[in-house]
Order: structure tokens, then C-alpha cells, then sequence
């Protein structure tokens, strides 16, 4: 099955702190020629690049919104981790009410830390009801330290760290 583009748009911006007010409201309205509008239980495929460019490693999530007055949440993704190199981030959304046309916008959540970061090549396409969802690329879960030679480990074992031996 072939993807619809929901969102052909390529965006880049720039937050340079978690609290600061992006002039677009750091959304993206989904587009009223949609050929598609995301549906109940559709799977959808967001693709944007990252980077971190000051503060450390970047972190974002985004969720797909409906708006006012109950500014109803469509789908979420979990949050990313990105360090300071471009990278390409996929992360899937299983929409859990209709999107009306026009009425959905994706909203980035950048709030979790003080940080400056870019977001550019943004994509969210449609699989629709039926896929299977972990046949999408996605990024593994990790944190600073789970290697199996982490310092933390040879410490917590009473065994001298591998930088000082």
C-alpha cells in the first residue's frame, strides 16, 4: 500500500528557549487538499530532520491536535532524543479520533527542557487503518549508559570503571 502525504510541507524553525512563542505557534495546520484525512485508527508516519544546537542533546514529541474550544488530541508520539548532527527522526501515530479537514494541526512539544534545537523536512503520511504499524521504521528507545561496558556497571559490580584501569 502507498502512502498519502497528509502533510506535504518542508519547515524548518528555530526554539531557542522551551518557554519562547514561535510566530506560528510552532504548528502546522494540515492542508485542506489533503487527499486523505486521518481517520480513527489510521497509522500515520511522521519524518522530520533534528538537531541539537546548544544545550546538550535535543528532545521534542509531537501530537496531532484538533482546535478550539476542547483542543481534542488526535494522536501523540513519544518523545525523541537527538544529539547535534542532523539526523532523521520517524515516529508513528495511531490516530484515535477523525481529523475533520483543515481542523488537525501537528504541534511539536519542546517544552521538556531549555534547549535550542532544529526541525526541518517535516512529513506525515497515511497508512491507513489496516497497517501494521511495526513494519514502520522507528527509532529504538535508549538512554546515556545502557551499554553493556558503561561506567555505572563496572562501579555498581565494585569493579574498577574501564577508564581507570
Amino acid at each position: 500500500m502507498k502512502p498519502i502525504i497528509i502533510l506535504p510541507l518542508i519547515l524548518s524553525f528555530s526554539l531557542c528557549q522551551a518557554a519562547e512563542v514561535l510566530p506560528s505557534g510552532g504548528k502546522l495546520i494540515l492542508s485542506p487538499e489533503a487527499k486523505v484525512i486521518p481517520m480513527t485508527g489510521d497509522v500515520l508516519l511522521l519524518s522530520f530532520m533534528a538537531r541539537s544546537v546548544q544545550g546538550g542533546a535535543g528532545v521534542a514529541n509531537a501530537k496531532l491536535q484538533l482546535p478550539a474550544p476542547d483542543f481534542t488530541m488526535a494522536g501523540v508520539t513519544d518523545p525523541v532524543k537527538f544529539g547535534s548532527t542532523w539526523e532523521r527522526i520517524y515516529q508513528t501515530v495511531v490516530v484515535n479520533v477523525d481529523v475533520p479537514t483543515g481542523q488537525g494541526g501537528l504541534h511539536f512539544i519542546l517544552g521538556e527542557q531549555i534547549q535550542s534545537i532544529e526541525i526541518a523536512d517535516i512529513s506525515l503520511r497515511n497508512y491507513g487503518r489496516d497497517f501494521d504499524v511495526t513494519k514502520l521504521p522507528r527509532r529504538k528507545a535508549t538512554y546515556e549508559g545502557r551499554s553493556p561496558d558503561a561506567t555505572w556497571r563496572s562501579l555498581a559490580n565494585g569493579s574498577p570503571s574501564p577508564e581507570t584501569v
